[in-house]
């Protein structure tokens, strides 16, 4: 009897197997710790309202929907978050890469805290706002700092990673300059 159950099962296996890698198939397969929201490739105005604005360092208001340069790296930060503090090096090598060229990184504090010294030094050029209320965060919903937004000239969502591994610097320049190269030349990520 043990022979015949053994049978089904493995006749069973053959049948279902198959089919499983034909139904399956065309699901991509996710390799980063964190998967790609459902709002990459929509606006940002679309996913998080045309009428969020942020607050500079100043008190001066910023609308989401002005941005100016080609590409805008928004960075979703923490104060006590110490990977959102590792990861200021290769941000500042990523912002002197492109200087002189339509990138603009933007870094983001849900909340009202201060920022923390740690960004403070590195780019004068850098902008940093206030998500006072966190309406922009959480239309995002991160969860996780430091999360990173690309954002082409159109204000449309390209990119979403988060966390930061510092031992991985130079894999995290070379991608991110990958996506910023593909942008400037077509304005779209390559695949």
């Amino acid at each position: 009897m043990n022979a015949l159950i053994k049978l089904r099962y493995v006749l069973l296996l053959i049948i279902l197997l198959p089919a499983s890698y034909l139904a399956f198939k065309n699901i991509p397969v996710r390799t980063e710790l964190s998967s790609e929201p459902l709002y990459v490739g929509k606006k940002l105005g679309e996913v998080a309202g045309e009428n969020i604005v942020l607050m500079d360092t100043s008190n001066n208001l910023f609308d989401i929907s002005n941005f100016t340069a080609a590409v805008h790296i928004l960075v979703f930060y923490n104060g006590d978050c110490k990977q959102c503090q590792g990861k200021q090096n290769a941000l500042r090598k990523i912002a002197q890469k492109y200087m002189k060229r339509q990138v603009q990184v933007i870094y983001i504090r849900p909340g009202m805290e201060s920022f923390r010294d740690f960004l403070d030094y590195p780019l004068k050029k850098a902008v940093r706002l206030y998500d006072e209320d966190s309406r922009l965060t959480e239309a995002l919903q991160i969860r996780l700092f430091p999360t990173e937004v690309i954002l082409d000239e159109n204000g449309m969502i390209k990119n979403v990673t988060s966390g930061y591994d510092g031992r991985s610097e130079k894999e995290y320049l070379e991608s991110t300059a990958i996506k910023i190269d593909s942008l400037l030349a077509h304005g779209k990520l390559s695949q």
